[in-house]
C-alpha cells in the first residue's frame, strides 16, 4: 500500500495466490489438484486472448513465495519481493523430475503454448468476443482467426463442476460438436460438464 497515492496491490506468485504454497505446507493431495488446476485456469485465459502472452518469471515452474527477503534490511520493508523469488539451478530441474508440481505445470503450460503457436484463432489479434452465458461460474468468449476458423474458450471459475450448455455452444455457432484443443477431448453436440477450474479451447473438427 502507498499511502501517497492510495495504491493498493496484491502480492505474491501466481502458485501461491492460487493456493499451490498452502496446499504444500498442508501437505493435502485433493488441495493441491485444486490449486494446481487453478493456476493452469488463469494462464489458460492469458494464452487464448489477444496480443503477446507475459509469463511472470517463475510461474512457468509454479514457484511459491520467496520470504528470504524479510532478512534483508533494505528489502524487508517492500513485500514485492516476495513473488519475486530466485530461480534456483534446483527449481529449474525440478521440472524434469516426473511428479513435481514444477513438472506438471511447466509440461502443462508448455503444451498450450504450442497449441497458440499452431491455431491461427489464438495467434490473432482479433479482440476475444465474450458469450454471455446464463452460468456466472462459467468465463466464455471467442476468438476468430484471420480466416474464419474459432476457438471458444470456457472457464470454470467455480469449486464444484459446471455445464456448459446451449445457452453457451449455440451463440458461438459450436452445434455440431467440438475438440477440446488444450486436452485432445472429442465432445459431441450436446451439453457437457467443466470439473472445478478445468478449462477448455474448443475448435469445430475438421471435416
Amino acid at each position: 500500500y502507498n499511502p501517497k497515492n492510495g495504491d493498493a496491490r496484491i502480492s505474491g506468485t501466481a502458485a501461491s495466490l492460487a493456493g499451490i504454497e498452502a496446499a504444500l505446507e498442508a501437505d493435502e493431495a485433493d488441495l493441491l489438484e485444486r490449486a494446481i488446476a487453478r493456476h493452469l485456469a488463469l494462464h489458460a485465459i492469458v494464452l487464448s486472448l489477444d496480443g503477446i502472452p507475459v509469463i511472470y518469471a517463475g510461474d512457468e515452474l509454479a514457484l511459491c513465495n520467496d520470504y528470504s527477503y524479510t532478512a534483508e534490511p533494505h528489502l524487508a520493508g517492500d513485500n514485492r519481493w516476495m513473488h519475486r523469488p530466485r530461480i534456483t539451478a534446483e527449481a529449474r530441474r525440478a521440472r524434469t523430475r516426473s511428479g513435481t508440481v514444477a513438472h506438471r505445470v511447466f509440461g502443462s503450460i508448455r503444451s498450450l503454448l504450442e497449441v497458440r503457436r499452431r491455431t491461427a484463432a489464438l495467434r490473432g489479434n482479433t479482440l476475444p468476443q465474450v458469450i454471455g452465458g446464463e452460468n456466472p461460474h462459467l468465463l466464455s468468449y471467442l476468438r476468430v482467426g484471420p480466416e474464419g476458423a474459432s476457438v471458444l474458450v470456457v472457464v470454470n471459475f467455480d469449486e464444484v463442476p459446471h455445464t456448459v450448455g446451449r445457452d453457451v455452444l449455440d451463440p458461438a455457432g459450436f452445434r455440431q460438436g467440438s475438440v477440446d484443443l488444450a486436452h485432445d477431448v472429442v465432445y459431441g453436440p450436446g451439453p457437457f460438464q467443466l470439473g472445478p477450474w478445468e478449462f477448455v479451447w474448443l475448435s469445430r473438427p475438421s471435416g
